[in-house]
Parts: C-alpha cells; structure tokens; sequence
C-alpha cells in the first residue's frame, strides 16, 4: 500500500516541483514538508485538505485512500493492508473514486437520542452499496450487540427500505434508533433488537415513524 509521503513526492517528481515550492503552495514550511514525505512527520487534516486542492484527480485519489487507511483503527486497518474483502469492499478491485460523507454524532442502539449533529466527514470509496447518499452515525448504546457495539460507526444508505430481517435507521417519535427492521403478515412494524436483553418496539398508528434508510456497513472500534 503507497504511503501518504510517497504519493505526495511521486506526484511532486512528475510535476518537477521542488520541495520548497510545494511547501509554499500548501502554506507550510519546507521541513514540514519534508517530514511528510520521510514519513517522520503526520499528516493532519488542515494540511490534507490544501494538498488534495493542488494535485490531480487520480493523486487526490490515492492519497485519500491513504489517509483513511491511516485514520482507521488498527486491527481495521490490518484487515485493509491485507488487501481481504470487508463487507462490501473488495479491495482486490481497484478503487478510483472517493466521496466525503458526514458522521453523525449519535443514533441510539438503545433508549434514543434526541439530538444529533455532523462532528466531521470521512471519505467513502464508492464501490458496491456505498455509491449513493449514504450517512456515517456514530452508535450510542448496546441494544445491537454483538455485531454493532457501543461506538460503533454503521454506514446508512438514506432513502433505502430495509428488508425483513435487515437493520435499519430510524426515526420514531423525534427519537433516532438503530433497530432490525420487521413488517409481519398483517402489516405491524416491529424493531427489535439483538440485545435480548431490550424488548421489541411495535409501531402503532399514532406514532410519528419515518425510515432513515439501511445499513449497509459498519465499522467495529
């Protein structure tokens, strides 16, 4: 796997930039710069952000695989280096497009959460069920134990229906939930939980209910 300063010198060699005039395009100082590209000095956001505005798209590309290789946990990210399927990421596929989704700060896997903002983005490769409007919410509770825990990030595809059986987003009573999904013969939607610990909750007619969309993959911290 190419490392963030690899990417940055190979692309800098072929545009014959010197380190100094990179440097001064990114706002930084040489030294800084050269830090990066040994691999002695990290990458932080502010300063990804101004190099992914100068190189090209396939550079920018790469380098935001990089990056999020980097900022992933690291029994995640050995999966990655591995080059295995996780999900719906078949990394023996070349990847070649990025897109930034926003991470939502809660979804309740429990009692619910009133409340809820965006605290930052992250970038999604779009391949497979992650092409589309898809959401990152951060999970607040245990009731989807053992597969999504506490803290858990779950990547949602907004606008999807789930199917029986599958979890969900949702919005119940100005409640988020993050719940598996069940309409029964006669039409009653259940969410329940995998946590038998929680009781399942059946939708009635005075609830206000709207489907956020399915989950379509998550990331275990």
């Amino acid at each position: 796997m190419n490392e963030i300063g690899s990417i940055i010198k190979k692309w800098r060699y072929k545009n014959n930039l010197t380190g100094a005039q990179l440097a001064q395009k990114i706002e930084v100082s040489q030294q800084f710069l050269n830090g990066i590209e040994n691999g002695k000095k990290k990458l932080s956001k502010k300063v990804f952000e101004k190099i992914v505005l100068v190189v090209d798209v396939e550079t920018k590309n790469e380098l935001e695989y990089a990056f999020y290789v980097n900022e992933l946990p690291s029994n995640l990210k050995r999966k990655l280096e591995g080059k295995i399927k996780i999900g719906n990421i078949d990394l023996n596929n070349p990847i070649t497009e990025f897109k930034q989704i926003p991470i939502y700060d809660s979804i309740s896997a429990g009692f619910g959460s009133r409340k809820s903002g965006i605290i930052g983005h992250m970038p999604l490769p779009q391949t497979n069920g992650f092409r589309g409007d898809v959401i990152a919410i951060r999970v607040d509770g245990d009731s989807m134990q053992p597969d999504i825990k506490d803290g858990d990030t779950v990547l949602i595809k907004k606008g999807v229906m789930p199917e029986n059986g599958e979890v969900g987003a949702f919005i119940l009573n100005d409640e988020g939930l993050l719940k598996r999904y069940k309409k029964t013969d006669r039409g009653d939607i259940i969410l329940s939980s995998d946590n038998k610990d929680y009781d399942p909750i059946i939708i009635n007619e005075y609830d206000e209910f709207y489907i956020v969309g399915k989950k379509v993959g998550v990331f275990n911290h």
